[in-house]
């Protein structure tokens, strides 16, 4: 669906919500690498686009071949596209939302290539809701974009389960539209990351943070878990600050994201989750003895001396070994 007369040509979108006479909706532009910007349909925006189709199929036919991919689906499709829109607007009535199951919309290796995808990872349906509708009106392309969510599927399924959406899906659409204009080679550093579930539970904010969660599992003595499993989870983690990153990336030039994403490259190696990985490893030992020993010393205190330590935190001495 497009909004205005002068962007009739160049936006796709996908619905998100049914508002009282409008409609929330998420454009993404296909000249630039702008990512998914938030609208609010409403009946202006409807017959604008009405007119817009009107003039351009009526006026200037022959243009058309020369303003919008798959000219013939276009022209087919859009008044089916302005009925969905206007029973939403007009009558509240729901808009479809897998159009993967209207019939003709998409060919028969498409079908099964998407069906085939939804059966192995059926988290995936929601995404795919979306790319029916951002493809919808040019169907040829919904193959190689199964294509590239088949080749960073690690990636996509853990910002899905990590992420709530419609977060998670403009996160998704973000990386795509980077790949589209840029190459997937040049967001490669970034998906290593993100197809590693270690980047969504390593915290990022340094030493102090640490020290915090130590203290938190201590005033924890009680429970048997392992610290990792106890941290607090309102600590930064790697995985939504590059997110972030990304989401900054559609919103520059060209030269300056390439130069960024060689920037991040350097300044991020492979081994990163590893070297963090490795602290853990060597300290979560000492720190869950520690919980036991103060865990021991706790038992001892009198009810009193319990409620102080609980109203005003552990004061931890430095064990030194014996």
């Amino acid at each position: 669906m497009k909004c205005r007369w002068d962007q009739a040509q160049r936006e796709t979108g996908f619905p998100l919500a049914l508002e009282d006479e409008s409609i929330e909706w998420m454009t993404l532009s296909k000249d630039d690498c702008n990512g998914p910007n938030l609208i609010n349909l409403q009946r202006e925006h409807l017959n604008q686009a009405t007119f817009a189709y009107n003039k351009l199929v009526k006026r200037f036919p022959k243009a058309l071949q020369y303003i919008v991919e798959e000219r013939d689906e276009w022209v087919e499709r859009i008044p089916q596209l302005l009925d969905w829109i206007k029973d939403g607007i007009h009558h509240g009535k729901t808009l479809p939302s897998f159009l993967l199951n209207i019939e003709g919309s998409f060919s028969n290796r498409i079908l099964d290539r998407a069906n085939s995808l939804l059966k192995q990872h059926p988290q995936l349906h929601s995404l795919l809701c979306t790319f029916s509708w951002i493809n919808y009106l040019t169907p040829k392309k919904l193959n190689k974009t199964l294509a590239w969510i088949e080749r960073n599927v690690q990636a996509v399924l853990l910002i899905l389960k990590y992420f709530p959406q419609p977060g998670s899906i403009k996160h998704i659409l973000n990386l795509w539209v980077i790949t589209l204009h840029d190459g997937e080679r040049s967001i490669h550093p970034l998906l290593n990351y993100l197809c590693d579930s270690r980047t969504y539970t390593v915290s990022i904010e340094g030493d102090v943070v640490e020290i915090q969660n130590l203290i938190f599992s201590l005033r924890c003595i009680a429970k048997e878990e392992l610290c990792r499993n106890i941290i607090k989870d309102d600590s930064l983690k790697l995985s939504g600050e590059l997110l972030t990153f990304t989401s900054w990336l559609t919103c520059q030039g060209k030269d300056k994201r390439r130069s960024s994403l060689k920037l991040f490259n350097t300044l991020y190696p492979n081994n990163i989750l590893d070297r963090w990985h490795k602290w853990w490893d060597g300290n979560e030992a000492l720190i869950i003895q520690g919980r036991r020993l103060v865990s021991v010393q706790y038992t001892k205190l009198s009810k009193e001396q319990k409620k102080k330590i609980n109203s005003s935190g552990f004061k931890v001495r430095k064990i030194t070994a014996k």
